[in-house]
């Protein structure tokens, strides 16, 4: 795309992969999960929890509802790394692979694509699923942006100064306390589909005064007809949505705003 953030503003990015299912393909369990870690990921993760729910059949034939059983039921499987900032969840047609911000420094996404395309294959080659349903990129922002001070006054942030999506309200209802936007967009890679969402967030610095707004800026590109399993068609279409997710995370920004970010020529 021609530059790369100095201060890229991410702290969690996962691709996640979608199946259309296998008849044949194993049940998942906490068994068939742990076989699979071991297998393949032995030295790389280690289980830490699964996720799932309970599920209660009532029985209302009788005039009075009563409870005829329930069961468990297992939805994915969590690993991390030695390290935590690598996260892998596998279950029945469902791989999703997580890189979440630990240090200063952020991973390229050419990182995260590969680990995820090696896990995507390892998981294609013991589930053996008819074709991808469908995939999703995700990334989370959440930036930074100063105060203004006028006099000895901290001045409400002008989010317009920084954003170029933001919400407007009649000066009659007063100043913006907080606000949520929630956007859904068309996509071009795959004719898919771009969901936004934005919202501000706490300081975290409890009863001090906040020297600047925080801001959370969730990405989500998922594809609309992609379903080979094929890895280089994968590929292909991470390296698209990519490039488009960053084109549209630069239009959201003023150049004020995108010089804190530190852009270099790439």
């Amino acid at each position: 795309m021609g530059w790369q953030l100095e201060k890229p503003p991410v702290v969690e990015a996962w691709i996640e992969f979608r199946f259309s299912p296998n008849e044949h393909a194993p049940t998942w369990d906490e068994i068939v999960a742990a076989r699979f870690f071991e297998k393949h990921f032995a030295d790389a993760f280690k289980l830490k929890d699964y996720a799932g729910h309970y599920e209660i059949l009532v029985d209302a034939t009788a005039g009075r509802p009563r409870i005829r059983e329930g069961q468990a039921i297992f939805e994915r499987a969590r690993a991390t790394n030695k390290e935590g900032d690598r996260y892998l969840q596998v279950g029945r047609d469902v791989l999703i692979y997580n890189i979440l911000r630990k240090q200063a420094t952020w991973p390229r996404y050419e990182a995260l694509r590969d680990e995820a395309l090696e896990a995507y294959g390892k998981y294609v080659e013991y589930t053996k699923p008819q074709s991808l349903a469908y995939a999703v990129l995700h990334y989370r922002d959440v930036a930074s942006f100063p105060y203004t001070v006028k006099d000895g006054i901290q001045q409400p942030l002008d989010l317009d100064q920084y954003f170029k999506i933001s919400p407007q309200i009649p000066p009659s209802l007063g100043s913006l306390a907080n606000f949520a936007i929630n956007l859904t967009l068309p996509a071009a890679a795959d004719a898919g589909v771009l969901n936004l969402v934005i919202r501000d967030e706490p300081s975290g610095k409890g009863g001090a005064l906040a020297q600047e707004g925080r801001f959370r800026f969730d990405w989500h590109l998922s594809s609309k007809s992609l379903t080979s399993l094929e890895t280089d068609v994968v590929r292909s279409w991470l390296n698209r949505a990519h490039d488009e997710l960053l084109q549209a995370f630069r239009e959201c920004f003023t150049e004020e705003a995108w010089a804190l970010f530190d852009p270099k020529e790439d």
